[in-house]
This record gives C-alpha cells, structure tokens and sequence, in this order.
C-alpha cells in the first residue's frame, strides 16, 4: 500500500468517527438523503442502503475517493470537511462560538486607511490621492455583485467557514481585460487541494515601499514558487482552479497548463481558448496547521467533549420522547383485572384521558379473584404514583457544562460573548469585552487586513496609497478616554490630527469626510492655536486683557494708561456690547439688519437679550 492510500485509509477511519458526531444513532433515512445531496450538490447520486430505524447509520460514499488529478496528486485532507462543516448544525456551543467569532472579527464594517496625506500645496498629488481612495471604495462596495451582498457579508460567511472547517476560499473575479472586478465565496467543504508541482513558476509581485519624500510606489519583486491546482466537486462535475497569483493559463476542466499560442488558437479552430474554460484565481486562507495543506479548526481539541455533549443530548431526547416510567402503576393483590378493563383502561388513557373535557369522565376498573371457589379472598387494587421515581430533570448536566467551558476555550472567548451574563456586572464586562479584543479578536482583524491589503489591493489592484482596516467596538471607557486626551492637550502632545485618529478607531468613521478649517492645521496642538487667534496683543506697560479686548473691538489706546482711561474704555466698551446686542435681537425680531443706532431707536431693549 502506497502512501497516498494509507492516508486516505487512516483519514477513512477518523471520518468514520466524526461523521458519527453530525448522523444521530437512529434517524429517518430522508435526513440522509439530504446529507449525501449537501455533499454532491443539487445533482447529487449518491446512494445510501435504507437499514432498520434503529441501526447505526451507514457511511455516505466518499465522492473524491476514484477522483485522481491531471497534475499532481490530491491531498486528503485531515479530517472530513463536509462533517466539520455539519457539526455546528447539532452542536449547542459550537454555532454560538463560531457567530461570535464572525460577527466580532469581520461583522463591523470596514474603512480605508491613507498611508499618506497630500501637503497644502500639493495638488496634483492631492487629487491622485482622492483619485485611488474613489476606485478602491467603488470596487468593495460592489465586489460581490455575484451574490448579490456586501463585502462585509462575504467576509463573515468566509469566517464561518473558516472556524468550521479551518478553510476559506474566495475566487477572483476578472472581467474581459484581465482586471479584479469581484469576489465570489466558495463552500470550504466543496473544495480539495492538489500537490505542488515540481517544477518552479517565475512571477513578479508587487510591493509597496516607501520614497524619500515620504510617499510611496509599488516595485517587482522577482519571486519563483510552487503552484497548487485547486478542485471543486459539485453537482456530480469536478472543476479547477488556480493559486491566486499563478500567470499560467489552467484548463478548468482537465487541470492542464495552457501555452499563449495554444490559447489563441485553441485546437486548430482559430478561435481563442473560452473564457468559460479557463480556471479562474482562488485565495485559500486558513488556520495554520503543521501537519497538512488544509487548515483545522480552532476547536478540534474538543472534539470529544463536542462528541460526548451530542451523545447525552440524545440521551436526554430518549428518555423523554419514550417516557420510560409511567407516571401511574395500577397494583392487584390477590386477584387478576379482567380482559375487558384492561382494553378500557387502553381506550381511556389513549383517547380520553387527554384534555380538559375529561375532568369529570370516570373510569371502571374490574378485578376477579384469584382464587376459585365459594370464598375467592379480597380483591384489591391500589393505584400507585410513580412521580418521584421518574426523571425530571436532564442527565448529565454538569457533564455537559464541562463540556461547554472545554469547548468555549478552545475559542478562548467568555461566557459573556454567549449569552451568560448572570456573573458579570459593568466593570467586569468591561474588563472581559476588552481582554477578548485585545487578545482574540484584533489579532485575527489584523492578519485578514494584512491579507486583503498585500494578496488583492497591492498585488492585484496596484493600489499604493490605501489600505483596508476592520472597524472595531467601541469598548473604549470614555472617561479614560477624555482624561487621556486632557493631559495629552496639556503637554502639547495632542494634535487635531492624533485625536481624530482616535475617535476613527472608537467610532469606525471615516473623518476625512469632515475636514479640518484651513485656519486649523492638523499638526500643530490645538492649544497653541487658539493661543494664538486670543494672544495677548497687549505691550508690557499695559493692562493685558482689557487693552487686548479694546483692540479686538477696534478701539484706540492710548499709548500709557492711567486708572481713568481704563475706566473709560471698558465703558465704551459696554456701550459696543449693547449696540451689538440691541442689533441683533432687532435683526431677530423684524428681520432687518440695522445699525446699532437705529436699531436702538427700535425699541430693542439690550437687557433683553
């Protein structure tokens, strides 16, 4: 036996095991019927022996076990993908796990970064900025117009994917000239990877580094790498696909290269290869695994507590649906109930006992005795409850809690993340909800960012100046927040630019929609600026604020004060400020802007306003 066959054997007997996780003991055999068809597609053949309700269920045939690849060798992966992906669908921790991952990584939305910000003067670079920033926003707003939603959306049915299987796959969409005009999420359970090849690929990535002047450009970098072909089994049709990144022309239904000349005329007809024919790019990304190709779920380890939780939940199931002791003995001593009350004894519980009309129905219980003759012995019947003797609460329910927490930490998430907030108040939620994004969430937010910026904006796209970042929860105190900023304003540490970078990151906004006034330079602490539109216009020999209020008016001030000039100024100042005042409340009253003479004449009282 080779070694591709032993480990297709050993995988064989894993799957056996695990599938027995997603198919319950004893089922309808339409519940298989609709397995097989998940994993062959809507054109699903597969045939599955009908046996007794009450036998184990019989392994769905393996559609990919006579497939054998072209090019290379088809690796099988660890464990069988599409029980991985059912799993969630009868496990009570894993689907709530699994959508607190999802939602909490991908599900807040997105915006985009600048690298850099044009100067005052920079126009020209200005409008290539405003340029990139419009096509890239244009492209991920309507990248999945295959399926008809967001990005968003595609990234979290990808992060179900990937805690479910340890897989996610996302084909390349390029339109007639070659371009990148879509995404379209594949079932991770569908697809199958094949070896590398042997011989080398020569490529040229793209790279973003940055320039002297403190912009950026994309350079070639020369790069040789193993290709992989991708395959995809649905609906009885196998197809291929390539590596995102692989410059060769793949066959999409027999996996072969094909050359340039070959692919302008495609089998002596004149015609070019069609289009429809040609594989299209798959972008796998996965949960490391060292030991295969594939990815494994974060929650593998647990599979015996998710195995063992499944089995005492149809435990419970049973005992409940076949009510193992009866609620009610009916005991004879001394004597046997004829036939005749034991078949009304049937009739009643099955047809009368059940609802309200039976309240006040009786029920007639007749009994002979044992014994023959002239002094058979009393008879007596005994009606005998059995309530406390049945189970009235579930099995093995510590068991199964062990079994929740052993599965929850696989995810390392908190009991809050699912529901269970009986143990926690304000502070510790707090604490938790930013331990778990610091510790869990981000770091996956950043390595799915990374991937999205390096593999399609720069490497596909050519875009240079911007860069996806995942919006985040807000789970920033806002106490803590305006305490930072208050002494970070105190020591000239804060800028308008630096604050607004924080409020991005808590409110997940975009706030170069809203641009600073061009009084207000972003770089300078805001501080120092009001400090300078209200700075002292005073000179040594004066008094400071009431001279510089003078002057902001317009007033003229001698050059040496005495008490008596700065008497007579502040009430020429007084007299200013109640023009002002009497004008505008006129304004606000009649609509017409007079002046402060007039508008005194009005009748405008300045107390009033």
């Amino acid at each position: 036996m080779d070694q591709a066959a032993k480990g297709r054997e050993q995988a064989k007997r894993g799957n056996q095991f695990l599938r027995a996780i997603v198919i319950p003991m004893s089922k309808q055999a339409g519940y298989d019927q609709q397995l097989a068809k998940g994993y062959a597609g809507d054109a699903g053949d597969v045939s599955i022996r009908k046996g007794d309700a009450a036998s184990r269920t019989r392994e769905l045939p393996d559609p990919w076990a006579e497939f054998r690849p072209i090019v290379g060798e088809l690796i099988e992966p660890p464990l069988d993908l599409l029980s991985l992906a059912s799993v969630p669908e009868v496990s009570p921790i894993l689907g709530p796990c699994i959508a607190a991952m999802a939602v909490n990584v991908a599900g807040f939305g997105w915006r985009l970064n600048p690298r850099a910000k044009a100067g005052e003067n920079d126009k020209a670079f200005a409008r290539e900025l405003a340029t990139e920033r419009l096509a890239v926003e244009n492209f991920l707003t309507g990248c999945c117009y295959v399926d008809g939603y967001s990005f968003t959306r595609m990234r979290k049915e990808g992060r179900q994917d990937l805690e479910s299987t340890g897989n996610w796959y996302t084909e390349i969409l390029r339109d007639a000239s070659g371009k990148v005009d879509g995404l379209h999420h594949l079932p991770a359970h569908q697809m199958r990877l094949t070896t590398e090849e042997k011989e080398f690929t020569e490529v040229a990535l793209n790279r973003v580094v940055g320039t002297p002047d403190g912009k950026f450009k994309i350079v070639k970098q020369r790069a040789f790498k193993r290709f992989r072909r991708i395959v995809q089994y649905r609906g009885g049709i196998y197809r291929y696909f390539k590596e995102l990144g692989d410059p060769r022309i793949i066959h999409a239904d027999t996996g072969e290269v094909v050359t340039e000349e070959q692919a302008r005329d495609w089998q002596g007809t004149g015609d070019p290869l069609p289009e429809v024919d040609r594989a299209s790019e798959v972008l796998h990304q996965k949960i490391y695994c060292a030991r295969s190709a594939y990815g494994l779920p974060r929650w593998v380890g647990a599979l015996l507590a998710v195995t063992g939780t499944r089995r005492a939940e149809e435990i419970n199931f049973a005992t409940f649906n076949n009510n193992q002791i009866p609620s009610l003995a009916l005991l004879v001593s001394n004597g046997q109930v004829t036939d005749g009350t034991l078949t009304r004894i049937e009739e009643f519980v099955e047809d009368v006992i059940q609802g309200n009309d039976s309240r006040s129905r009786m029920l007639v219980i007749e009994a002979e005795g044992a014994l023959e003759g002239p002094d058979p012995g009393n008879v007596k019947l005994d009606l005998k409850p059995l309530n406390e003797a049945q189970i009235s609460e579930a099995l093995f329910g510590e068991y199964m809690a062990t079994n929740e927490t052993r599965t929850r930490r696989t995810f390392r998430l908190p009991p809050l993340y699912l529901g269970d907030i009986e143990d926690y108040n304000r502070a510790t939620a707090d604490r938790s909800h930013r331990l778990t994004d610091e510790q869990v969430f981000d770091p996956d937010r950043r390595d799915e960012d990374e991937t999205w910026n390096q593999r399609l904006l720069v490497e596909q796209l050519g875009i240079v100046y911007h860069e996806i970042r995942t919006n985040t929860p807000n789970i920033t105190n806002d106490e803590d927040l305006i305490k930072l900023i208050k002494e970070a304003e105190k020591a000239g540490a804060m800028t308008p630019d630096l604050a607004r970078a924080l409020v991005e990151d808590i409110l997940g906004r975009d706030l170069d929609l809203y641009p600073l006034a061009e009084t207000v330079p972003g770089d300078v602490p805001f501080s120092l600026t009001m400090a300078e539109a209200v700075k002292n216009q005073a000179k040594p020999n004066e008094v400071g604020q009431q001279v510089t209020a003078l002057k902001a008016l317009g007033i003229d001030v001698p050059e040496s004060l005495d008490g008596v000039a700065v008497v007579d100024g502040l009430l020429a100042l007084r007299e200013r400020f109640g023009d002002e005042i009497a004008r505008r409340v006129t304004k606000g009253v009649t609509g017409v802007d007079l002046p402060p003479a007039e508008a005194e004449d009005a009748g405008a009282d300045p107390a009033e306003d």
